[in-house]
């Protein structure tokens, strides 16, 4: 749907247009676009595999479990390839 004029008196006083009119006359003019109008954005989220993952619903037992399976050694591969994704984050080699 194109522009609408509304008039009085031979007039025109007011021109609506569609939001997607508006939005784009804005974009076009560099100006921005009021947050009520901008189109909600979807966004994806993927789990990754966390072989680590503990349940913290309830934390002391969480903190129990983590603690016991640390000095047993359970999952000492999957703690350096968390280690080693963190240090590539933030820059930093292993001394």
């Amino acid at each position: 749907m194109g522009p609408v004029g509304i008039s009085s008196h031979g007039k025109v006083r007011n021109v609506l247009v569609s939001i997607e009119e508006f939005t784009r006359l804005k974009m076009v003019a560099a100006e921005p676009v009021p947050f009520e109008f901008q189109e909600p954005r979807s966004e994806t989220v993927r789990l990754i595999d966390d072989p680590l993952g503990y349940d913290v619903s309830d934390i002391d037992d969480a903190i129990d479990r983590m603690s016991s399976d640390a000095l047993a050694g359970k999952g000492e591969e999957a703690v350096e390839r968390e280690l080693a994704a963190v240090r590539r984050r933030f820059g930093r080699d292993r001394d």
